[in-house]
């Protein structure tokens, strides 16, 4: 017997400059699991892969991710247990990795 994830794609933000989409997305496993939750950038259009996201935490608490720039997302909880936190990213498919 396994146990069903709901995933569930619960913002996505285009970037200032209109060449990246931050994507937040929840995962829940039911009663007995905390929700998780992945930020992801894309190419606009892309889908979310949570196994590249850049952050991945649940018990997430008073959660915020915005545009501070074209080239920056802050990323604010008042507490969360962190799995994944990688603090750059990049695409071929926006500006060949040079954005």
């Amino acid at each position: 017997m396994g146990c069903e994830v709901e995933v569930a794609e619960i913002e996505r933000v285009t970037s200032p400059d209109g060449k990246v989409e931050k994507v937040i997305t929840t995962t829940d496993g039911g009663a007995t699991t905390s929700v998780g939750y992945h930020v992801n950038l894309v190419a606009p259009g892309e889908e979310a892969d949570l196994g590249a996201s850049v952050l991945v935490a649940d018990k997430v608490w008073n959660f915020s991710a915005s545009w501070a720039s074209p080239n920056r997302v802050v990323i604010q909880c008042g507490a969360a247990r962190v799995f994944r936190f990688q603090n750059f990213w990049q695409s071929r498919e926006v500006d060949n990795f040079e954005h």
